[in-house]
């Protein structure tokens, strides 16, 4: 387990009241992940774009003590995320279809399938139907959002 005692983390809501009284830590998971190819948004990235571990590690980050530090140490939110994994579990495909609640989880089950899709329905204006034709290896489809942003007029469109 890795956990960052700086820089402070305070959470939307301390962020929003500028509330300093109440403060938390980036903890992250050590585990060792394989030659991932990533794509984000058709571009191609690296796995410092999802997890910027090496930034936090050289102590370099936002000056801003009210910066959204889940968003600086994983990543902000993106339509579509690609990881290919060379060295797969499963030879099988996934789909998580989320929000920024899978920032800090597409790494784990990356690390078991060929392929892990990331889609957003907040950044992408396909519907599930539409991606899932588009992506025909997918054999597995997990949800991990928020029940505001599952519940949203947006999501029940991409579900339409």
């Amino acid at each position: 387990m890795i956990a960052y005692s700086d820089p402070v983390f305070y959470g939307s809501l301390a962020r929003r009241a500028l509330e300093n009284g109440c403060s938390d830590r980036i903890y992250d998971a050590d585990i060792e992940t394989p030659d991932f190819k990533v794509t984000i948004d058709g571009a191609e990235a690296s796995i410092e774009s999802l997890v910027h571990r090496g930034m936090y590690n050289d102590g370099r980050w936002g000056g801003n003590a009210y910066a959204n530090r889940y968003a600086e140490y994983f990543h902000t939110d993106f339509g579509l995320i690609q990881i290919d994994n060379p060295n797969p579990v499963e030879d099988k495909d996934v789909l998580i279809v989320g929000d920024s609640y899978t920032n800090c989880m597409e790494r784990f089950l990356a690390c078991e399938f060929a392929t892990t899709y990331v889609l957003d329905p907040r950044h992408d204006s396909r519907s599930i139907d539409e991606f899932l034709e588009e992506h025909k290896g997918i054999s597995d489809v997990v949800f991990i959002m928020r029940s505001t942003n599952f519940l949203s007029d947006r999501t029940r469109e991409a579900l339409s």
